[in-house]
């Protein structure tokens, strides 16, 4: 849950929209919790520890809980309206991250595979980042190879 605060906290940030709180929610089986993290200052606050847990068969815990998913639900729909606003005045374009979809990966390692192959070694192939554990078995005989013939000069 953590990560997913954290996450959510630099997200907003990078949108422009700090001091507003992120919240989230742990439940293991009949026990719930709510959490919370902001940024302020470039600084992220997660408040995880001495929060109150809810028991929901108690019937009053149950209550209480339940009593706080309409502030939360508001302040939700607060910082959607505020998150529109933003993506509204902000060119999502502009905004540089490493794109990490399988497209851009697979694109990525073309040019990988174009660096190596540009190489003079005539094993580039074999170090190939991409290829390196379809080759490890080949790449052990090489080795082997070379320990062989070391050897072997080392004798005669």
């Amino acid at each position: 849950m953590k990560t997913s605060l954290v996450s959510s906290v630099t997200f907003l940030s990078k949108l422009g929209i700090v001091d507003k709180p992120v919240f989230g929610l742990i439940v293991n089986v009949t026990l719930g919790a709510v959490t919370m993290a902001w940024m302020t200052n470039k600084q992220i606050y997660v408040m995880e520890r001495n929060i109150r847990h809810y028991d929901i068969r108690d019937p009053l815990q149950a209550l209480q809980f339940v009593s706080i998913l309409p502030r939360l639900a508001r302040h939700g729909l607060d910082l959607r309206g505020l998150l529109e606003k933003q993506l509204a005045i902000i060119d999502v374009n502009e905004l540089q991250s490493k794109p990490w979809s399988k497209l851009p990966q697979r694109q990525e390692d073309k040019s990988i595979r174009k660096f190596t192959h540009s190489l003079t070694c005539p094993y580039a192939d074999l170090f190939s980042l991409t290829h390196l554990s379809q080759n490890l078995f080949a790449l052990s005989h090489i080795i082997h190879l070379a320990y062989l013939i070391f050897f072997e000069c080392e004798i005669q």
